[in-house]
């Protein structure tokens, strides 16, 4: 029996030696949401700070793409994108730019009272992060380049919203679900 033992203790230890030094991740769980997560392009992570505001992991790409229709592409700045709050107060900041297709650029042109001409523009970046609460989104002016990247405009524009309340399934509410969902806010 003690021989017996001898051999059991001499063939384990080497298993035993490689658990210390190898390391192991034993969820499966995990590693499979991981993976979906940087399939759908969620940061890996965020941080808090004191002050209980998140900020998203600097990871990637400096602009997250969030949202598209036919007139723009809407992303957001990672280096902006933070969330606060709790429950019903809970509120995620970011720079906003809009990418316009050729389309986008001649409606934006043609319904801006002529502050622009049509076929300019070309992107769009809010002055000061954009609000997204729970109820409403907050927005600022933009400024507003060609392909050359020369300001044009620095104001009001249609696809600028000052302050408004979602309306169910619009753009901006699916905007703030995604943000929402950056920070783990899904509800």
């Amino acid at each position: 029996m003690k021989k017996f033992m001898r051999i059991l203790t001499v063939l384990f230890i080497p298993l035993f030696m490689a658990t210390l030094y190898n390391p192991v991740d034993a969820s499966w769980l995990s590693k499979t949401l991981d993976k979906l997560d940087r399939a759908l392009g969620i940061p890996a992570g965020t941080t808090t700070t004191s002050d209980g505001t998140m900020k998203a992991s600097q990871r990637g790409e400096r602009w997250i793409e969030v949202s598209s229709n036919k007139y723009y592409t809407t992303y957001v700045d990672r280096r902006s994108l933070e969330a606060s709050g709790q429950a019903q107060n809970r509120v995620v900041r970011a720079h906003v730019m809009h990418v316009f297709t050729p389309l986008g650029s001649q409606w934006i042109g043609n319904t801006s009272g002529g502050n622009v001409k049509p076929d300019v523009i070309t992107v769009s970046i809010s002055n000061y992060p954009e609000k997204y609460t729970t109820t409403n989104l907050d927005g600022f002016s933009k400024k507003y380049y060609d392909v050359h990247g020369n300001l044009i405009y620095d104001g009001w524009l249609n696809d600028t919203d000052d302050y408004i309340r979602y309306t169910p399934m619009s753009e901006q509410e699916q905007i703030k679900d995604t943000l929402f969902a950056m920070f783990g806010w899904n509800y």
